[in-house]
């Protein structure tokens, strides 16, 4: 058995501490006994002939103290204390292991379609290079919308690219990214 000293902050000073809850059971006698003795305090313990154990910890201004099953054993930067468990709860609570996160970015390649014959030259190159085939359209058909199409080199169709709207290649997958939705998520690099 590992036991698992967890994170809890005094609910006074935020400072914080590890604790572990004191079942009683003897693999977890022997292991709070090294833990202490490993960060510098005292203890020490055995089981008695009743079957019960006997773990003793040292209290700064107290002296060693029994630790009963139920009752808690923290330790603070300077020492180690005991508390029953009514005591600890009013005066500790756990730290949230709930962690806010931001998604590190991911770089990909992207190119806006302007409507010019340089920008068409240029997405057709570079579409080339991603073994795919783009072919400028002044119009959608039935509209005044200017597009350019892109034949996706999987045979899986194509893709109407509006003026000013963007092609994304991430990963070898095609994404087509409106202007505005492009603006409010991606950020240029280079």
């Amino acid at each position: 058995m590992t036991l698992e000293f967890k994170k809890y902050k005094s609910r006074f000073t935020n400072e914080q501490i590890l604790a572990v809850h004191f079942s009683g059971k003897e693999s977890q006698f022997l292991e709070i006994l090294d833990w202490v003795l490993d960060n510098g305090g005292q203890a020490r313990g055995e089981p008695r002939f009743d079957g019960k154990l006997d773990l003793q910890i040292f209290e700064v201004g107290t002296g060693m103290v029994t630790v009963n099953p139920g009752e808690w054993v923290i330790k603070t930067d300077s020492q180690f204390e005991i508390h029953p468990i009514a005591t600890f709860t009013q005066m500790y609570q756990k730290v949230d292991p709930v962690l806010q996160v931001i998604k590190k970015p991911e770089v990909m390649e992207a190119m806006q379609f302007t409507g010019d014959i340089e920008n068409e030259n240029e997405l057709e190159e570079w579409l080339q290079m991603h073994g795919h085939r783009g072919t400028f359209r002044h119009s959608i058909p039935g509209t005044t919308i200017t597009y350019y199409r892109i034949e996706v080199s999987d045979g899986m169709g194509s893709i109407d690219i509006p003026l000013n709207d963007w092609v994304l290649i991430y990963g070898g997958d095609l994404i087509w990214v409106t202007n505005k939705n492009f603006v409010e998520n991606y950020q240029r690099v280079n």
